[in-house]
């Protein structure tokens, strides 16, 4: 992909754009995602709470490889590949979910590659989780903000990454 000339005033926008809103008068209200993202989300979610009951038993100890790893690699990689409105909300999303190491970085890549139009559902969903239907989710898949702010962050600075796809 060609890189994109990011001007200091554009980054500075984003910038101001991705930090914590201030307090709000009450707790987040989290609300379904929008239908095209939660095709995409519910059923990859729960994909993925079945491999993480596969893989480890009671007080967190590996068994071994779920057979769903395969299909859950394939729907994260064609989640990566959709980059419509209802794509991006999910990818979006899904920064909140632990995948693993290396598909976290390559989600944090693809929303940064996508560009600024991500800044408003990165920040949407960092600040207030969207529900899907299955919660409560598995504590141990919940991740703090660290992915959202580090996307943020590089959108600010104006980044492109690459990631193998």
């Amino acid at each position: 992909m060609a890189a994109r000339m990011v001007t200091p005033a554009l980054a500075l926008a984003v910038l101001a754009c991705s930090g914590k809103p201030p307090a709000t008068d009450g707790p987040c209200q989290p609300r379904l995602l929008p239908a095209g993202a939660l095709a995409v989300v519910k059923p990859l979610v729960k994909l993925r709470i079945e491999q993480h009951r596969d893989e480890f038993g009671d007080g967190g100890r590996w068994k071994g490889a779920s057979p769903r790893s395969p299909e859950v690699e394939r729907r994260l990689e064609a989640l990566l590949e959709n980059r419509t409105p209802d794509g991006d909300v999910a990818l979006a999303y899904l920064l909140g979910i632990y995948m693993g190491e290396h598909p976290g970085e390559e989600m944090v890549c693809e929303a940064v590659n996508r560009g600024v139009r991500m800044v408003p559902f990165l920040r949407a969903a960092r600040d207030c989780r969207s529900a899907t239907g299955l919660e409560p989710l598995p504590t141990i898949l919940v991740l703090d903000d660290v992915l959202y702010d580090d996307a943020l962050r590089e959108l600010a600075l104006g980044h492109r990454c690459e990631y193998e796809d």
